[in-house]
């Protein structure tokens, strides 16, 4: 019994030191910040996020390949800021005014350098282009997108 004893009370000094001795885990960045490695078995067919509505593109890898408007809160699922810094409902939801944020830069590679930061204009492009059937950028990847009924700009689109 003595010698139970005695080798519960080794085998409880030894977990307790490797307890002790184990290095603290690093505090977690912000995943937008340290990226992330997903594994999944399937097949992506496009990585045009507008032309998904489900599955590995929208799912997990659009948030790491482009920007949008507004995203998600993953935890109280509220709208929050994304491109836009802020945003107004106005006509009893009819029509939205976004305020982008001034401080969005392009991604640079190897083949592109950009020469100016995202603005107005470039939405206005992305809207278009899903919207407008004679838009030569419309079909890229095909055509449907059934998700809006109509589209209008306000004459006074501003880019700063």
């Amino acid at each position: 019994m003595r010698q139970v004893l005695s080798s519960l009370l080794v085998i409880a000094g030894l977990v307790s030191g490797q307890a002790i001795a184990a290095p603290e885990s690093p505090p977690h960045a912000d995943i937008r910040d340290s990226g992330f490695v997903y594994c999944v078995s399937g097949q992506v067919n496009t990585f045009n996020p507008s032309k998904a509505s489900s599955g590995l593109i929208v799912d997990t890898l659009a948030a790491q390949f482009y920007d949008r408007l507004l995203d998600v809160d993953p935890y109280t699922y509220r709208l929050m800021p994304e491109l836009a810094e802020s945003w107004e409902v106005l006509d009893n939801g009819a029509t939205y005014r976004f305020h982008l944020r001034r401080d969005v830069p392009f991604q640079k590679t190897d083949w592109f350098t950009p020469t100016r930061k995202m603005n107005a204009d470039d939405v206005v492009f992305t809207f278009q282009r899903i919207f407008d059937r004679n838009n030569p950028w419309h079909n890229v990847n095909g055509s449907n997108f059934p998700y809006f009924d109509s589209l209008q700009f306000a004459d006074n689109v501003k880019s700063v």
